[in-house]
């Protein structure tokens, strides 16, 4: 049976369930944060050693490219925005969340089975509830 799934998380441990889905056949899409795929390792290596140790748990290379869509702005203001003074951490976080499923929203299309994390797929979900899909869930809790 042939399932076309999309996938969207924006915490970096999912590009083990993405290549997982993608080895099977299964991934249509995986809709990320900042992740380095192959075409990015050139860029990567241009910047200073710190940032490429930083960036090498993003890394990404064992998905296609074509299958990955990478929402960088909600996390750039998540991190910036508190240190120059401008919000919160906890406004930060939730504008990181809101933002993340907003643009993902635009990149889910009809699928068999939609899975994303809480707190960043509550429009992502509907849209693909409005097409058909199966709504797949993982609930984060902090320990």
């Amino acid at each position: 049976m042939k399932l076309d799934v999309i996938l969207s998380a924006n915490v970096s441990h999912y590009i083990y369930t993405a290549q997982t889905l993608q080895n099977a056949g299964y991934l249509k899409r995986y809709i990320c944060a900042i992740a380095i795929t192959r075409p990015m390792q050139k860029l990567v290596a241009m910047l200073p050693r710190s940032w490429q140790l930083k960036l090498r748990a993003r890394e990404i290379l064992a998905l296609d490219p074509r299958r990955v869509r990478m929402i960088w702005l909600a996390e750039l203001l998540q991190r910036s925005l508190p240190a120059l003074h401008l919000l919160s951490s906890d406004r930060a976080n939730w504008l990181n969340n809101y933002l993340y499923d907003f643009i993902a929203r635009f990149w889910v299309q009809r699928c068999d089975i939609f899975h994303f994390i809480n707190g960043v797929g509550l429009y992502s979900a509907q849209k693909a509830r409005a097409n058909g899909s199966i709504i797949v869930c993982d609930i984060r809790t902090e320990y």
